[in-house]
């Protein structure tokens, strides 16, 4: 039931978008307090009484299964017969999904505490990664690519390295803030659905969708196996997880196809939400 009202959640995004243009104004005052609040509340209740061997464990699968998605997903867009900013573009958009916003709710609802847990760190390191060597490949594909320190100045990172080191103090949080996070989960989700813009879907682009919603879970289904066998449902889930909508920001900035990068977050997310709910439906 609570997978149902996800979706429904989504689309009600989507809805309030269209009949409250206003709606957007205040869509950053939400993406603050997830970013600063209420994704790190869902993972620091989550974490909290984990110890390190186990949380050591889903690191380094994720650092492995992150890295591997990057490389490949390189070398196989390096290879196709397509502009320069193009391959930039889907680089971005097959390598870094939304594992953040979407991620850990979907994987809280899904696998409980756990799947949060895992979702939050496999999230960490993928910020890292994207503003590092994801910026520095994309880059290599117009010239010389340069590394970036950028994730250093992302708040999500210092908030998660906080929330993994109070959650080994094991403070017990009021029963509130589990409500709150539950909230939370939902909210992201409601954010996710106003950030949808139909205008921007080219149906066309099916084929490029193959390397984020086919490729990138086959890959981390295949390590995942190897790594995490217990936990290989969740790692292909966030395998799974759809551009990030950042994608498009950061196309922007650094001259990439934007149009290319809005388009498969959009159709990508859209078709993610859809197979979620025929999902949850059956």
């Amino acid at each position: 039931m609570k997978e149902l009202f996800l979706v429904g959640t989504f689309i009600l995004g989507i809805l309030l978008k269209y009949c409250f243009r206003n709606i957007i104004k205040y869509r950053s005052y939400v993406n603050k307090y997830l970013i600063y609040f209420g994704l790190p509340l869902i993972v620091y209740i989550s974490v909290s009484g984990k110890n390190i061997a186990s949380l050591m464990n889903y690191a380094i699968s994720s650092i492995i299964i992150g890295l591997s998605l990057i490389i490949v997903m390189y070398f196989i867009i390096k290879k196709l017969n397509i502009s320069n900013k193009d391959k930039a573009a889907l680089f971005l958009c097959s390598a870094f999904g939304n594992v953040a916003f979407l991620g850990i709710p979907i994987s809280y609802s899904l696998f409980g505490e756990e799947g949060a847990v895992i979702a939050g760190v496999f999230s960490f390191f993928m910020l890292i990664y994207r503003y590092s060597i994801g910026l520095y490949l994309s880059n290599n594909y117009l010239s010389k690519g340069t590394l970036s320190n950028q994730f250093l100045k992302k708040p999500f990172l210092w908030i998660m390295i906080l929330v993994f080191i109070l959650a080994q103090f094991k403070f017990k949080l009021p029963f509130v803030f589990s409500q709150i996070a539950s909230f939370s989960t939902f909210l992201a989700i409601f954010i996710i659905g106003t950030s949808v813009d139909f205008k921007l879907i080219n149906w066309k682009l099916f084929k490029q969708l193959f390397f984020k919603m086919i490729l990138a879970p086959l890959i981390a289904l295949v390590l995942a196996f190897i790594l995490s066998k217990d936990n290989l449902f969740i790692f292909v889930l966030l395998g799974f997880m759809p551009s990030a909508f950042m994608n498009t920001t950061l196309a922007i900035e650094f001259n990439f196809n934007d149009k290319l990068s809005a388009s498969l977050t959009t159709l990508g997310t859209v078709i993610f939400i859809a197979l979620f709910g025929l999902y949850v439906l059956l």
